[in-house]
């Protein structure tokens, strides 16, 4: 792709926290009606709330409260670090006990993280842009991670679209690529692949869903 102006990045920032304003409402509108019966699935799948929250790095360095359709068994994320492969930073693991029958439905549409909605409202974090790692993960991070604080942490992002299933390393590689090139175009194009995903109509990622801590 194509770099990005500089005009573009001072012009666009602003722009982008307009839409994301605008569609936030509009998605929260039509799908509120939905929560009750949404969470009462949840709750009759497994014991505990329906809604999840947890404290996540945002931008410039602030902690913000992440909310999120819960999608493991309750008292399950302390286990995360028992899945880890020695060097790891994400617990992923396909068979992964802690996540429930509705919380793979769930996480397999990317439908657990429509509560995010609230934190976009909030102005916490855009529709698109990385996912935001709670404060222990990022400190495992090497330095030039600190970049992605740069922007708003996103719904989705350009690891995701690309490849939810890749190695710490390469998801760092696209989050910073995205920071350095982030523009509508580049946007547009990660929330088509999103909307397709949730839609089943993408079949370039793996069947997998991501099983990393809440949140994502």
């Amino acid at each position: 792709m194509a770099r990005s102006f500089p005009m573009r990045k001072s012009i666009y920032p602003h722009v982008k926290r307009g839409l994301d304003v605008a569609f936030a409402l509009l998605l929260l509108l039509v799908l509120l009606p939905f929560y009750p019966l949404v969470a009462l699935i949840i709750r009759l799948d497994s014991p505990g709330r329906a809604l999840f929250s947890q404290w996540r790095v945002g931008k410039d360095h602030r902690l913000i409260k992440v909310y999120k359709l819960r999608t493991m068994h309750t008292g399950a994320e302390p286990l995360a670090h028992l899945l880890k492969e020695p060097g790891q930073i994400f617990a992923s693991r396909e068979d992964d006990p802690r996540i429930t029958k509705v919380g793979r439905v769930l996480r397999k549409c990317s439908l657990d993280e429509l509560p995010q909605l609230v934190n976009v409202l909030k102005g916490e974090m855009s529709f698109v842009g990385p996912r935001p790692l709670v404060l222990s993960e990022m400190n495992k991070m090497p330095p030039i991670a600190l970049e992605r604080l740069n922007v708003r942490p996103g719904l989705t992002g350009f690891a995701q679209v690309e490849d939810r299933e890749g190695r710490p390393e390469e998801r760092l590689a696209r989050d910073l690529w995205y920071v350095r090139h982030m523009r509508f175009s580049v946007d547009a194009r990660i929330a088509l692949h999103t909307a397709m995903e949730i839609l089943g109509l993408n079949r370039r990622r793996s069947e997998a869903a991501e099983t990393q801590p809440e949140g994502r």
